[in-house]
């Protein structure tokens, strides 16, 4: 069971959801593939309470996989719903790290 912020959460991104799928759940189904999570930490349109239980069993999965370092969760204090400077580092950084062989050795 998660919380209604959780559910405020699922809502905005995908009416219906968090009721239907339980999403919140399924975000570890994509461990041991890499996964970057980029948020503000004051986004009103995905609160952070709402990435909890996500991350809680996420961390778990990508343990479980022998991969946690393929998961990472960013939120950046004091900003909203927006990318910033460092989100868009964070992004290349992961892309570099995760895809960059992959494109180069195809």
């Amino acid at each position: 069971m998660f919380s209604s912020i959780s559910h405020q959460v699922w809502d905005r991104i995908a009416p219906g959801l968090a009721s239907q799928f339980d999403a919140p759940y399924t975000v570890s189904t994509i461990a041991p593939r890499p996964l970057l999570i980029l948020n503000g930490e004051d986004d009103p349109r995905c609160p952070i309470d709402g990435l909890k239980i996500p991350e809680l069993n996420a961390r778990k999965a990508w343990e479980e996989t022998n991969c946690p370092q393929n998961f990472k969760l960013i939120a950046q204090p004091g900003i909203g719903h927006q990318m910033t400077p460092l989100m868009v580092k964070e992004a290349s950084d992961w892309f570099d790290r995760f895809l960059k062989s992959t494109i180069t050795s195809a």
